[in-house]
C-alpha cells in the first residue's frame, strides 16, 4: 500500500509542477521539480520536465541533454521525453545521438510520431538531404490529427522544395 501512495505522491507532485509551468510559476516549479527528484531519484518524468525548463527558460540545453538521458534511463516508455529530447538535439546538432533516439521513439507507445517525423525532417533539412526531409515530414502528415500541425508541415515540404529548386 505504501508503494501506491508513495507513487500517487510523486505523481501529484508533478501535476503541480506542470500546473505552475503553464501559470508561468518555472522558479517554483523548478524548486518542486528538484525536490521531487531529490526524494526519487529514478523518476523519469520529473526529469523530462526539468529537462524542459533548462531548454525552453534557460537555454542550458547541456543540462537539458543530462535530464533528457536519465529521463530515458529511468523511464525509457514515458513518451513525452522523446519529442522534447530531440528537438533539443536537432537545436545543437547533436545528429549522432539524434539518429539513435529517433528510432527508439518511433517504437514507444504514445510517443507523437508525427513531431518525431517532423524531427527527422529537420534533420534531413539541415543536413542538406532535402528529398528525405520532404519524404520524412510527408511521414508527419500521415500521422498528424492537428491541421494547424499538418499545415506546418506542409510548408516545410514547400521549404524545401524552394530551397531544391535554388539548389538546381
Amino acid at each position: 500500500m505504501e508503494t501506491t501512495t508513495r507513487q500517487m505522491d510523486k505523481e501529484k507532485a508533478l501535476i503541480i509542477a506542470q500546473q505552475k509551468i503553464s501559470e508561468n510559476r518555472i522558479d517554483e516549479a523548478f524548486d518542486l521539480i528538484k525536490e521531487l527528484i531529490q526524494e526519487y531519484q529514478d523518476y523519469g518524468p520529473a526529469y523530462n520536465y526539468l529537462g524542459w525548463i533548462y531548454a525552453n527558460v534557460f537555454s542550458n540545453f547541456q543540462k537539458a541533454c543530462e535530464c533528457y538521458e536519465l529521463a530515458v534511463k529511468y523511464s525509457p516508455e514515458y513518451p513525452s521525453t522523446y519529442v522534447n529530447y530531440a528537438l533539443v538535439l536537432n537545436t545543437i546538432e547533436n545528429f549522432d545521438r539524434l539518429k539513435t533516439l529517433l528510432p527508439e521513439a518511433l517504437k514507444i507507445p504514445g510517443a507523437n510520431k508525427s513531431k518525431l517525423h517532423h524531427e527527422y525532417g529537420v534533420m534531413h533539412e539541415l543536413h542538406g538531404d532535402l528529398q528525405k526531409a520532404i519524404e520524412s515530414y510527408e511521414e508527419a502528415i500521415k500521422t498528424c490529427l492537428v491541421t494547424q500541425e499538418v499545415e506546418r508541415y506542409q510548408s516545410a515540404i514547400y521549404r524545401c522544395r524552394l530551397k531544391s529548386e535554388e539548389g538546381e
